[in-house]
Parts: structure tokens; sequence; C-alpha cells
């Protein structure tokens, strides 16, 4: 086999690596997206919002695309080189000093595994429904920016 063989087909095995990982960084930001406008409507109507409906709302979330990430291996530093800043916290007005230098793996475990857990416990009366269902809604605001 020639060179020129042997490099055309590396080259075609990069590409639809590249392929693959846009693929796979366009899943989890529509997955993030889908559950930002879930959260967005339950951040802005939180205080007049009947437990009921938080319930529902934790229920609902969408971790999937989440879980199939961290269970398939992907190199997460191919999808994104971006961490966690103060400066991308700043854009929130939140103040998360244990977020600062996390990168995608370690924010997508973080908010998978807030976001799987209320799904499974929602109905629990020991918990505060409405600050996990907050700090979900601002880990993922941030997991969005580390995707786009």
């Amino acid at each position: 086999m020639s060179w020129i063989k042997e490099i055309a087909d590396t080259t075609a095995d990069i590409a639809s690596n590249a392929i693959a990982l846009r693929k796979i960084r366009r899943s989890l930001l529509t997955q993030c997206r889908l559950n930002d406008k879930l959260l967005k409507q339950f951040y802005r109507s939180r205080k007049g919002m009947t437990e009921a409906r938080k319930q529902q709302i934790a229920s609902r979330l969408s971790v999937d695309e989440l879980e199939a990430a961290l269970n398939c291996g992907v190199p997460f530093f191919l999808l994104t080189k971006k961490k966690v800043t103060q400066e991308r916290l700043d854009k929130f007005n939140w103040k998360a000093k244990s977020l600062v230098d996390n990168d995608l793996e370690e924010l997508l475990e973080k908010v998978y595994l807030m976001a799987a857990y209320l799904q499974k416990d929602y109905d629990n009366p020991d918990i505060n429904l409405n600050n996990r269902l907050v700090n979900i809604y601002k880990y993922n605001l941030i997991l969005v920016e580390l995707l786009k």
C-alpha cells in the first residue's frame, strides 16, 4: 500500500472523528438548551410556583445524552478546551468559587448527577426542591457556555 493511500485513510479517519465530535457536542448542547428552557421558566416564576409544578419540572429534566457522554468515554478535551472561569461566573452574577477551573467533564458530571438524582427523588420532603432546581439551572447555564 502506498504512503499516499495511508495518508488519505488517516485523513478520512480524522475527518470522520471530527464530525463525530461535532455531533456529540451538538447533542449535548441541544439537551442542555432543552433543560435551560424548562429551568428558565421555573427560575422566572419560582416564587409563586406550586410544589407539584416544581416536582413536574424536576421529573422532566433530560439527562440521556449527558449520561451517554459520561459512559462512553468521550475525550472531553477534544470537544472543548474551555474551563469555568470567574469571568464566566460573573456573566451570570454568580459566585461559585468551587467551580472555577472545572473543565467540561467535571461540570457535565456535576449537572448529570444533580439532575439524575433529583429525577429519582424529587418528591422527598427532606430536600429543598427550589434550591436544587436553582443550582441545576445555574450549573446548566455554565455548561451551555462551555459547549458553545
